[in-house]
């Protein structure tokens, strides 16, 4: 087994918000305990964004047909909602084990 490969691993996932799919991969893999614990306990959006835009790796969402790149200052513009679907969804999947290269 190869920590590498465990991080680089990839895993699809979606939420819903507002009757929209937002389609995202990401790393299960960087997903510790320790970020766990993080991601049930953080107060701090710029903390959560820089986690997340490390663990996402891509997704679907754009603005007026323009992809939007998954960087951590693109969080503190998103809805709260959203936010909460993306961490809900990840936290959700991880003890699934639900992963594959893509």
């Amino acid at each position: 087994m190869d920590l590498t490969n465990i991080i680089t691993d990839r895993a699809s996932a979606e939420t819903s918000f507002m009757g929209e799919v937002l389609k995202f991969k990401y790393r299960p893999g960087m997903v510790t305990a320790e970020a766990m614990n993080t991601l049930q306990s953080i107060d701090d959006l710029e903390v959560l964004g820089t986690f997340l835009a490390q663990i996402i790796v891509s997704w679907d969402l754009t603005k007026n047909g323009k992809d939007i790149p998954v960087e951590p200052e693109v969080f503190a513009t998103l809805p709260l909602h959203l936010i909460r679907g993306i961490v809900a969804t990840i936290m959700e999947d991880i003890p699934q084990g639900e992963s594959g290269k893509a």
